[in-house]
């Protein structure tokens, strides 16, 4: 299972500290999405692995868009 950016577990942060409600929400879908896809990855179902891909890229799609315009925004 893939480390989450801060270093902490996944499973740190469905216990409902204050740090996981702090993060933004798709950051925390997309640490989400990424075990999913290892998870999936080891089924060797080519459907279930397209379909975890797309996911990912969606995620990752609006992720850049957000930090763009947050980026946007402070040059501004």
């Amino acid at each position: 299972m893939p480390k989450p950016r801060d270093g902490r577990r996944v499973s740190d942060r469905r216990s409902g500290g204050s740090c996981a409600q702090s993060e933004r929400p798709l950051a925390i879908a997309a640490d989400r999405c990424i075990a999913a896809y290892e998870a999936v990855l080891e089924l060797n179902d080519p459907d279930l692995r397209r379909l975890s891909e797309m996911l990912l890229l969606a995620v990752g799609k609006r992720l850049a868009r957000e930090d763009g315009s947050a980026l946007r925004h402070l040059m501004n």
